[in-house]
């Protein structure tokens, strides 16, 4: 059987705030993934596992906390408050999740902001990325 190589990259683009999956308009690559890249949502095509990791980007001065989300359940989560207080500055901080799990076709994996501002601006500072390592 050949191997099907699936794959995707894709970045957020300005500021974030909305509680709820993460949009990563900005796709880089994408082979087979079943990203929605409007929704930041994926819809797993072919049964087997993968690995995921979000990098995100805290706005100034407000905390940040997000999880890679995978059929309801979060199978990591990141959080910062670097700065929140306010103190004369505006530190800014990355934050990274990464999973590695077994998905079934037409599971549903996402990052999700529980709570917080991130800053896409323009650069790619917000990515998610995930990939196929075996079928099951």
């Amino acid at each position: 059987m050949p191997y099907n190589a699936v794959y995707f990259t894709a970045h957020a683009a300005g500021t974030i705030s909305i509680v709820g999956p993460i949009p990563f308009a900005n796709v880089l690559v994408d082979r087979n993934s079943g990203l929605d890249h409007s929704t930041g949502e994926i819809t797993i095509r072919t049964a087997g596992v993968y690995h995921f990791v979000s990098s995100v980007r805290q706005f100034c001065k407000n905390i940040a906390w997000i999880s890679i989300v995978h059929n309801g359940k979060n199978v990591c989560s990141a959080y910062t408050n670097m700065n929140q207080g306010g103190e004369l500055g505006c530190d800014e901080s990355m934050i990274s999740c990464a999973s590695t799990i077994v998905a079934n076709k037409n599971d549903n994996v996402h990052v999700k902001l529980h709570k917080g501002i991130l800053d896409g601006a323009t650069d790619p500072y917000c990515t998610f990325t995930g990939f196929l390592i075996a079928t099951v």
